[in-house]
């Protein structure tokens, strides 16, 4: 249950980093529709670490995976194949 939370808060934030202006990894931003989806796995994936341990340590981990993740996000674009430097 926890690895199914982590890939939903992975996608989740994903979808709502993409669909920023100031995003790096495709040229044009995302439909906005993509970002309430982002919500919406973001919010699955709450309800999945829920399941999977305590309400305090859910709530913790969740935050933390959501900072973690929108913090690496935008190194994905530094390392990504054939970006001119």
């Amino acid at each position: 249950m926890s690895v199914l939370a982590l890939a939903f808060t992975f996608c989740g934030c994903l979808l709502i980093y993409v669909t920023n202006k100031n995003q790096r990894l495709f040229a044009k931003q995302k439909a906005l529709t993509l970002r309430y989806l982002g919500y919406l796995l973001a919010c699955v994936a709450l309800v999945c670490w829920l399941n999977a341990v305590s309400v305090s340590a859910a709530i913790l981990i969740w935050l933390l995976g959501i900072m973690v993740v929108l913090a690496l996000i935008p190194l994905l674009a530094l390392v990504r194949p054939g970006r001119q430097t």
